[in-house]
């Protein structure tokens, strides 16, 4: 057991604000959770879930769950779509994702914040054909999401609000051709995660002042998923994924007066259920669609929990709940090299008005994406631009986790590069 605690320091309490229950929505826990990912927090809405991986697939605006473009985009989305990779291959991806967040509170009056993140994150596949099987493995990491909003004293906010997360993700998975129309896959992904935490809260054990908490929980994970492709025609490819939970095992300590005091997180990682269609219009056109529905609302089920100071414990998303993304993809074949790439999706946010604060927020999702890939020999390389629509949610003094008032999400960008090398 760790060090107990031997003495108080803490700030004068502020103006009645509601207990200041900061937490981290993973930016990316979900990208790699569910593979959950994360991706870039404040950016906007239930785009803390990463979309897709890939930067083909992510061009397409992750509509290609039924016939992925790239064995990253299999691995992400549906296993069974490592069976249509029938060459060695291997490759990585670098991108950046860009967002700005502004918190303007009506309690305290004239409370006005700004926060702005870079978040780079990168890719790497290999995959190995072997008669009727495919195998694969990836890695998807990133540093997460990051929201950091400073003190304001004279308002009496004597303490910030920060949160950053980061994670990776190594799916280990392979595909079987039943049949040139029929094909089935599932992967185990191993997870690692971390969620680093400061901000301060009056709790029953210490009465009378802030207690300040400053910790990192990290630890391993795991996670599955299955998948089955069926491609009647030449025309037509339909695509089906399910990922049952998962969990992430995080534990760190944070300071208590002269001593620590362990914290723990058993993280759930949500289920989440996918649907893929994609359409063959004519020689040059295919068009895809997808429908993914994600069991966030977990996350509010999930418990940070604190040795010495249980009344401190606090769910890891208060407020969550679940996703619904719509993706809408398109493919043009330019000419044998080059093929352009672009798609639209929709989700809602999976923060509910109970649960936002400064720490974590999101807003509905509307991306507008566009690429293309070029093809010489052996090598591909595939590029993508997203752009994530600013949106704004105004939480009123009765839903008020922490503070009322407007919740801005600017617009966000995403630019991301994949290579890859058949050999």
């Amino acid at each position: 057991m760790r060090g107990r605690y031997a003495g108080r320091s803490g700030r004068k309490q502020g103006p009645p604000l509601r207990s200041a229950t900061v937490l981290l929505l993973p930016g990316l826990v979900s990208c790699f959770a569910f593979v959950g990912l994360l991706l870039p927090g404040d950016a906007t809405g239930s785009s803390l879930i990463a979309p897709s991986a890939g930067s083909a697939d992510g061009a397409a605006a992750g509509a290609t769950m039924a016939e992925p473009l790239c064995p990253l985009g299999a691995q992400f989305s549906n296993p069974a779509g490592l069976a249509g990779f029938t060459e060695r291959a291997m490759g990585g991806g670098l991108g950046l994702a860009y967002g700005q967040g502004e918190v303007t509170a009506e309690t305290p009056a004239g409370y006005h914040a700004e926060n702005e993140v870079l978040v780079p994150f990168l890719e790497t596949f290999m995959v190995v054909p072997y008669g009727r099987w495919t195998f694969g493995i990836s890695s998807m990491g990133t540093s997460g999401a990051r929201f950091d909003y400073g003190p304001r004293p004279a308002l009496g906010v004597d303490d910030g609000f920060f949160s950053e997360s980061g994670i990776l993700a190594l799916p280990v998975g392979a595909a079987y051709r039943i049949s040139d129309t029929l094909w089935i896959g599932g992967e185990i992904i191993l997870l690692y995660g971390s969620t680093h935490l400061r901000y301060s809260r009056e709790v029953a054990e210490f009465p009378g002042a802030p207690t300040r908490f400053r910790f990192t929980v990290e630890g391993f994970g795991v996670q599955g998923m299955l998948g089955v492709t069926w491609k009647p025609d030449e025309l037509w490819a339909f695509g089906l994924s399910v990922r049952p939970p998962g969990r992430i095992w995080a534990d760190g300590d944070t300071p208590l007066g002269t001593g620590k005091q362990d914290v723990d997180l058993e993280l759930e990682a949500p289920t989440e259920v996918g649907l893929g269609i994609t359409r063959s219009l004519t020689t040059n056109w295919k068009a895809s669609y997808a429908l993914r529905f994600t069991d966030t609302s977990v996350l509010k089920t999930s418990y940070l929990r604190f040795e010495d100071t249980p009344s401190a414990n606090m769910p890891y998303l208060p407020g969550a709940r679940d996703e619904w993304r719509h993706a809408i993809g398109v493919q043009y074949k330019w000419s044998d090299s080059i093929l352009l790439l672009g798609g639209v999706s929709k989700a809602n946010g999976i923060v509910s008005s109970k649960g936002i604060n400064p720490a974590s927020y999101d807003s509905k999702d509307w991306r507008l994406n566009t690429g293309l890939r070029w093809k010489s020999g052996n090598w591909l390389v595939d590029s993508s631009f997203n752009y994530i629509f600013a949106d704004t949610r105004n939480v009123s003094a009765d839903d008020a986790l922490v503070m009322p008032g407007e919740y801005e999400s600017k617009p966000a960008y995403m630019l991301s590069v994949t290579i890859t090398k058949k050999f």
